[in-house]
């Protein structure tokens, strides 16, 4: 008889508590979700997987990861299916985030269904609700393929996009004022803009709001909206050559400089968008396209999610263009901005929130760190260390005993013989 038949149970626990340890919880490939940072944690909502999902996943960004083994939290779900839209934290309470348009669905289905237009959730205790608001304009229900941003005096600005199922794209700005839950459509006499959908919008400190791409939109139309003066203006950009482009992410870099990546031609389905990645000056508008190794590259991706974490750029799910059979991603990327090259890992941490910008499906904060002292460090993984022994002490202890149990109830007595003999 071998160990592992003397010894079945032990093993059995054994063998369960390294698939506890090992096989981390992760959710499944999706694409067109939408994601925010909360503090020090990067959201993600709803998405379609092969249907359209209500769930809702976080990477805990403070602490040490690799792209092999991010560290995924879930955190419920939300009230529908949820896809196309813009979530915005609170600069009041820096915890609540609001869901402004959107497509969403029955939970986990492919059916449509009109729900709200605006969605609160209370990311510190996890708590869904549906705010009433004053004035909503009744042509915004439905409205979807957006993107919107907040404001430091938390007004939420969400401009064009189209309502699911009915032609036509919007070309106006709404307003909800998140104070007082009040809602207005601007009216603005002058340099209005053409209709657009399914682009970026990245808030700048100085109060503008850039809008780039969207569909059949050119890469070198830079569309402004002036949050001060509630006034819209134009920058023609120059630089490289860019395809136009729908599905791609914008982050804000502590320079103040906007990386844009991925995205398709025309849709979903459409071929990949090039170059994949660039670069935007917000003070002389002109794009580059730097050099960048392809060691550690994700696939070409649209309709994913991006948030920027230091100087890193961290990149997750979406769909992979170029391939026929279209398949989705979660694996995680992570772009170092300062050396623009792919890496694996992500610097452990601390970090405080400093303005806010949005892209497609994307809702990022640029932060301040911190770095944790090395003895800090160590004292984590002595920590683990311990913890690990421990359990594997505890387990063999465990499986030992109901060894031991089974084999006394095996035992049958016999006239002469002695039930401890065996």
């Amino acid at each position: 008889m071998n160990v592992f038949q003397k010894f079945p149970y032990f093993f059995l626990m054994l063998n369960l508590f390294f698939c506890l340890v090992i096989c981390q919880s992760k959710p499944s490939p999706r694409y067109q979700q939408v994601s925010t940072l909360i503090g020090t944690k990067l959201y993600f909502f709803g998405g379609r997987t092969n249907v359209t999902t209500n769930e809702v996943w976080y990477l805990d960004l403070p602490n040490l990861f690799s792209i092999d083994t991010p560290p995924w939290h879930s955190d419920g779900g939300m009230p529908a299916g949820y896809r196309f839209g813009g979530p915005c934290v609170s600069p009041i309470d820096n915890f609540t985030v609001y869901f402004v348009g959107g497509r969403t669905s029955k939970s986990n289905t492919k059916t449509y269904s009109y729900t709200s237009s605006v969605y609160a959730f209370n990311s510190k205790t996890s708590q869904w609700i549906t705010p009433n608001i004053i004035g909503l304009n009744s042509s915004f229900e439905r409205r979807n393929e957006i993107q919107s941003v907040i404001d430091n005096s938390g007004k939420i600005f969400s401009f064009g996009g189209k309502n699911f199922n009915i032609t036509g794209v919007f070309n106006d700005m709404n307003v909800l004022d998140t104070t007082t839950m009040t809602w207005s459509t601007l009216i603005i006499s002058q340099g209005v803009p053409n209709s657009r959908r399914i682009y970026t919008a990245t808030l700048l400190p100085t109060g503008f709001i850039v809008y780039i791409g969207g569909y059949k939109i050119s890469m070198n139309e830079i569309l402004m909206f002036d949050t001060k003066s509630l006034s819209w203006s134009t920058k023609n950009a120059s630089g490289s050559a860019l395809n136009s482009r729908v599905g791609q992410s914008a982050v804000l870099t502590q320079n103040k400089t906007i990386i844009i990546y991925g995205g398709s031609l025309t849709n979903s389905t459409g071929p990949q968008a090039l170059p994949d990645l660039a670069v935007l000056d917000t003070n002389t508008w002109v794009w580059s396209t730097p050099s960048i190794p392809q060691t550690n590259a994700p696939p070409p991706l649209t309709y994913h999610s991006a948030g920027i974490y230091n100087d890193f750029m961290i990149i997750t799910f979406g769909r992979i263009t170029n391939l026929s059979t279209k398949p989705s991603s979660n694996n995680v990327y992570i772009l170092d901005t300062k050396n623009y090259v792919w890496v694996t890992t992500i610097q452990d941490a601390t970090a405080t929130s400093k303005g806010t910008t949005t892209s497609k499906g994307t809702t990022v904060t640029s932060i301040v760190i911190t770095e944790h002292s090395s003895s800090n460090n160590n004292n984590g993984i002595f920590i683990g260390i311990g913890v690990f022994a421990s359990a594997m002490v505890l387990f063999a202890i465990l499986g030992f005993l109901i060894y031991k149990k089974r084999r006394q109830d095996l035992i049958i007595p016999t006239p002469g013989t002695l039930a401890n003999e065996y």
